[in-house]
């Protein structure tokens, strides 16, 4: 299919960039893996702040002094999760 048989402005602008990045399919293959090892130490860094969180209300549960409402607060997690947070550490 030819560039000239779209007739939607927004596909011809794309392909004409996708044309003039000479790009190699190696470097294209380079990219992408980087993007997905971006994608993965921000995965990994979101887990380390969530487990971050979730022990902060383990201590703040241990220290049995504020509601569940304030340790959600502080730990900036849902009362829910504190919740299941605290059956875990009554278990």
């Amino acid at each position: 299919m030819s560039l000239s048989s779209y007739e939607n402005p927004n596909l011809k602008k794309m392909f004409e960039k996708i044309r003039a990045d000479k790009l190699t399919p190696e470097d294209r293959a380079q990219m992408k893996e980087e993007y997905n090892q971006e994608e993965m130490q921000m995965t990994a860094r979101e887990e380390g702040r969530a487990e971050g969180h979730e022990k902060t209300a383990c201590n703040l549960l241990a220290l049995g002094t504020l509601s569940l409402e304030q340790i959600a607060s502080v730990a900036e997690l849902s009362v829910e999760k504190v919740r299941e947070l605290s059956l875990r550490e009554q278990a």
